[in-house]
């Protein structure tokens, strides 16, 4: 959402789609983010080598 309302990208890509290049940069890990969890069954994201 932040991309599509004008945020700064933080790769270079061809991409045009805000949810893509939003995508790419996760799986690049440029997105400095921090998980927290509140039950263990909840799995909001499978990067385990962030945490």
């Amino acid at each position: 959402m932040q991309i599509a309302l004008g945020a700064p990208v933080l790769i270079e890509t061809d991409k045009t789609n805000p949810l893509e290049i939003a995508k790419e940069e996760f799986e690049r890990g440029v997105i400095p983010i921090t998980v927290r969890r509140r039950r263990e069954s909840f799995v909001w994201l499978e990067r385990y080598d962030m945490f």
